[in-house]
């Protein structure tokens, strides 16, 4: 197993659980699985993406969607 992965899953068990139930333990874990799961089958997609992004229309395309959702998503980093 990733270590990154390990220390991750405790960080966000340790930090985000109300209390110590085992339903809050649940509750982080469903929650920690939605948000990773896609990610991680984005990520595996890469292959895939690689060959489709071949063409210049198509990665210019990517690239104006991507980056106003990066510049998007940095704005609450930024702004706290």
């Amino acid at each position: 197993m990733n270590p990154k992965a390990w220390a991750t899953a405790l960080t966000a068990g340790s930090v985000y659980a109300p209390s110590e139930t085992v339903v809050s333990a649940v509750v982080v874990s469903l929650i920690f699985g939605i948000v990773n799961v896609p990610a991680v089958g984005a990520w595996a997609m890469g292959q895939q993406m690689r060959r489709v992004l071949t063409n210049p229309a198509r990665m210019r395309a990517f690239t104006v969607t991507m980056v106003p959702l990066l510049i998007a998503s940095s704005i609450p980093v930024l702004a706290h």
